[in-house]
C-alpha cells in the first residue's frame, strides 16, 4: 500500500517534470510567436509620436509640416479618447502651419479633417476644394469633400 501511495504521488510529478522540459514543435512556436505579436505593446501608436513631435517643435517652431503631423495627432487623440480640449491644439497648430506655408496640403487637409469634426461642413467643404485646387494629385481632400456633400445633402 505504501508504493502504490508512492508511484500516485511520484507519477503525476515526473509527468509535470517531463512536460516542463519537453521540447515544443516548430508549429507551436510559430503560433506562440504569433500569438505575442498579434497584440500591439501600445492599443494607439498615436502615443509613440506625440512626445517626439513636441519636443521637435521646440527646437523649430515654424516647421509647417511637424507643426501640421502634431496636429493630426492631436487629432486622433481626440478621437481615441473623446477630450475635445484636442481640438483647440491641433487647431493652433495647423494655423501656425498654415501661417508658415499657406499652400502644405498636409495643414489644410489637418484643419479640414477638424473642421469635419466640429460639423463646420461648410468651411471643411471650401478648404478641401482649396487643397485640391493647390494639388489635384493629393487624394485624401476628395474624401473630405464626399464627406462635406454627403453631411450637407
Amino acid at each position: 500500500m505504501r508504493w502504490m501511495r508512492i508511484f500516485v504521488f511520484v507519477i503525476p510529478m515526473l509527468g509535470v517534470v517531463v512536460y516542463r522540459h519537453y521540447q515544443r514543435s516548430g508549429s507551436e512556436v510559430a503560433a506562440a510567436g504569433l500569438v505575442e505579436n498579434s497584440f500591439a505593446p501600445s492599443w494607439s501608436s498615436n502615443e509613440q509620436v506625440v512626445s517626439p513631435m513636441e519636443e521637435r517643435l521646440k527646437q523649430e517652431p515654424g516647421n509647417a509640416k511637424a507643426n501640421a503631423m502634431l496636429g493630426q495627432a492631436y487629432l486622433q487623440r481626440a478621437r481615441e479618447s473623446g477630450d475635445p480640449g484636442y481640438y483647440s491644439k491641433a487647431e493652433i497648430l495647423f494655423e501656425r502651419a498654415l501661417k508658415a506655408e499657406p499652400r502644405s496640403i498636409e495643414a489644410m487637409l489637418g484643419k479640414a479633417s477638424l473642421l469635419m469634426a466640429r460639423h463646420n461642413f461648410h468651411e471643411a467643404q471650401d478648404l478641401a476644394m482649396k487643397a485640391v485646387e493647390t494639388n489635384s494629385d493629393v487624394v485624401a481632400p476628395y474624401g473630405i469633400l464626399a464627406d462635406a456633400f454627403v453631411e450637407l445633402g
